[in-house]
């Protein structure tokens, strides 16, 4: 017998197998057995082909796959074999309005009142990001920064307060002297701004408040105190003494100045004693007038036009942004402090032990967003990859069944008896994803 031979009997062994052995074993098999029922359409049915148009342009390839909405977990029922009625090579996508569909046989027919949408992967890092913290899995490393963070905060703050400490002091340092001389190096611009809202804001606006309301209420409020003082340093004060003084400077007599020095004893041994004592009364009234002041309508109004201005002037946003630039972001003397307090040998020392206690909690937060590489990576993390790595799942073709759907009701020739093509919709966000399937254990 030669090969050819052979290779006949023995299909036809198979086919003999076959035809005798699956009506009885889907017989035996539980109702809900899909795969027996699935297995015996794949070798009775044949695959069917369906049009579908697009209201819009789309990027599509040939071999993107169509999925069913409704089937969990989700494989292929079908793909794309045509655009625009030609047979593109499946490595090149086409922009176009038309393809053709084919279903597989083991996929039931699409009836008239199905729908069929197109999904796309958004190209953004927006939706890396999304996916690969999700809610719960924000909820969870949530939890794992917490456990750690209540287990080690003592250890770790103790080990780098001092580099902290010292990191801020030496920055402030930086800081404030580059930030005077940045300032000085724009005062024109500042002194021209200045000028332009003393014409257009404290002249019109902030002196007549001043005058109308606010020096009326200070006068009201300092004015018996400021009496009583006046009072008491009038009671102290010696005419004769500053009198006799007075004549005897303006005498032909050798001595002079004996005036100012009598004016000084008096404000040293009797004017600031008495001025000392009425400082709390001083220092009540001025808290008293910040309040009034503040919780006046007017100068609120104020106030809060006065911040607008400033904060929509353009000239007023370039200064600060120069500043900001020139003294915190783009400041070589801020770099080169941290530079050196973070690469010091007490730094560094302290950021080993900090990271010794904190490796259980990172190698639990990687396997929580990445899995174990020796068992099993996460659904999110796998479909991360396909999709940037490998370049799959780009976009694919979702059929959403009718209500009326089901495999008990639908022949196999409902699909050759549709006479208009399917409208391909564009799908929502939360529509069912057929990639999101768990990652399986490796062995």
């Amino acid at each position: 017998m030669n090969r050819t031979a052979k290779i006949i009997l023995g299909g036809l062994i198979w086919v003999i197998a076959l035809g005798t052995l699956l009506p009885g074993l889907n017989r035996s098999l539980a109702p809900n057995a899909l795969w027996s029922r699935d297995l015996i359409r794949f070798w009775s049915d044949s695959r069917h082909t369906v049009k579908v148009v697009f209201p819009e342009s789309h990027w599509l390839q040939v071999g993107e796959p169509v999925y069913e909405a409704t089937l969990s977990p989700s494989y292929p029922i079908g793909r794309i074999v045509s655009i625009n009625g030609q047979r593109y090579d499946f490595r090149q996508p086409v922009q176009a309005n038309t393809a053709e569909i084919e279903i597989y046989s083991h996929a039931y027919p699409l009836k008239p009142d199905d729908r069929l949408t197109i999904q796309a992967t958004p190209s953004s890092l927006a939706w890396v990001i999304q996916t690969m913290l999700p809610p719960e899995m924000q909820q969870r490393l949530t939890k794992l920064i917490l456990q750690a963070y209540t287990q080690h905060q003592g250890e770790i703050s103790r080990e780098l307060s001092p580099i902290v400490n010292d990191i801020l002091e030496k920055s402030t340092s930086v800081i404030r002297d580059d930030l005077r001389r940045a300032i000085q190096a724009r005062s024109d611009r500042f002194q021209t701004i200045a000028d332009r809202y003393r014409d257009t804001f404290v002249d019109k606006e902030l002196i007549p408040l001043v005058q109308a309301e606010l020096w009326p209420l200070i006068r009201e409020r300092m004015t018996p105190l400021v009496e009583q003082v006046g009072l008491r340093l009038w009671e102290e004060a010696s005419l004769f003494r500053l009198t006799w003084r007075y004549l005897y400077d303006v005498s032909p007599l050798p001595q002079r100045d004996l005036t100012r020095k009598e004016f000084q004893r008096f404000l040293s041994d009797q004017a600031m004693p008495i001025v000392v004592e009425y400082t709390p009364q001083f220092n009540e009234i001025q808290q008293q007038l910040i309040r009034e002041i503040s919780a006046n309508p007017r100068v609120q109004a104020l106030v809060s036009n006065g911040a607008q201005k400033l904060a929509s002037d353009s000239d007023v946003q370039q200064l600060v942004w120069e500043i900001a630039q020139e003294t915190l972001i783009q400041n070589p003397r801020l770099r080169a402090v941290w530079q050196e307090v973070w690469t010091s040998p007490e730094a560094t020392e302290a950021l080993a032990t900090a990271s010794r206690r904190l490796e259980p909690t990172i190698a639990a937060i990687g396997e929580t967003l990445f899995g174990n590489p020796n068992t099993a990576i996460t659904p999110e993390f796998s479909r991360v990859l396909r999709n940037r790595v490998l370049l799959k799942d780009s976009r694919w073709l979702l059929v959403h069944r009718s209500a009326t759907a089901s495999g008990k009701n639908v022949s196999s020739g409902t699909a050759n008896s549709l006479s208009e093509p399917f409208v391909v919709q564009r799908g929502t966000a939360d529509s069912p994803n057929p990639f999101h399937i768990p990652a399986r254990p490796r062995n």
